[in-house]
């Protein structure tokens, strides 16, 4: 694999748009990466979770150095956490009796040898795709794998992340028949679930195994013009300019070709 191991933000770069992909890490440009009061709110609130899961204990006090954040957006945070905790759906998760804490920030890969797919280490350059799992409980043959999200509720978010989790899930445990996936938004006390059963395990694999064929085989990398892109780092910097009236003719002309034959 040329672009391996892969992770979900990898592979949702790149079908976001290719050119960036391509920038990133295939042309391996570095840029400059800029913290703000956004990030500091989610890794904050992900941090306090962590260490509340594996500690068994308030975390509102947790260390955190804040650059961008005021005192008052601290404390709101700080409330966000708090209502989580209490919320139906945050005991439903950490403090219910009838599920088990497996872990926080599980670390996981996913590797081909000799044809097969297994589970393997994060840190073992051969996998094919590895990622991180905020929350992990096991209970009676059922692992739950939890994505905080803060911010606001998505309306379509991509299930592939999740599906990766439980792949990863069937091939660690082989005594595990169902993996419940969610991507849980703490400040609204809402989840969208994704329930996997272990007879499906084939067409998950098949479904991450062909986003990974896609991006290996692509020779053009196109650039996807969006309203995102006056936010882009590669535009930011110069190194990716808007297209121009003729690129744009020539794309509509190569992807709409009885166009150009009237």
């Amino acid at each position: 694999m040329k672009y391996s191991p892969y992770s979900f933000s990898k592979i949702n770069l790149f079908e976001t748009c290719p050119r960036k992909f391509k920038y990133k890490y295939i042309d391996k440009i570095r840029t400059e990466f800029k913290m703000n009061d956004v990030l500091e709110k989610g890794s904050y609130i992900h941090l306090m979770l962590e260490e509340l899961a594996k500690n068994d204990m308030v975390a509102q006090n947790v260390a955190y150095n804040f650059k961008h954040s005021t005192e008052e957006q601290i404390q709101e945070y700080k409330g966000i956490f708090h209502d989580f905790v209490f919320s139906d759906i945050g005991h439903h998760y950490l403090n219910n009796p009838e599920q088990k804490f497996f872990g926080a920030e599980v670390e996981f890969g996913v590797m081909i040898e000799e044809g097969k797919w297994r589970s393997t280490s994060y840190w073992n350059k051969k996998a094919l795709f590895r990622g991180k799992i905020d929350h992990a409980n096991s209970g009676d043959g059922t692992m739950h794998l939890l994505d905080w999200k803060s911010g606001k509720v998505s309306a379509f978010p991509a299930p592939l992340q999740l599906v990766m989790y439980a792949v990863w899930c069937f091939l660690e445990f082989p005594d595990v028949h169902t993996v419940q996936t969610a991507f849980v938004y703490l400040e609204h006390d809402k989840e969208k679930q994704y329930i996997f059963k272990r007879e499906i395990l084939e067409a998950l694999m098949k479904k991450v195994a062909e986003k990974i064929y896609n991006i290996e085989h692509e020779t053009e990398f196109p650039m996807n013009e969006t309203k995102l892109c006056e936010f882009c780092e590669f535009r930011l910097q110069g190194i990716c300019s808007p297209k121009s009236g003729i690129e744009f003719a020539d794309e509509l002309m190569k992807y709409n070709p009885s166009r150009n034959s009237k």
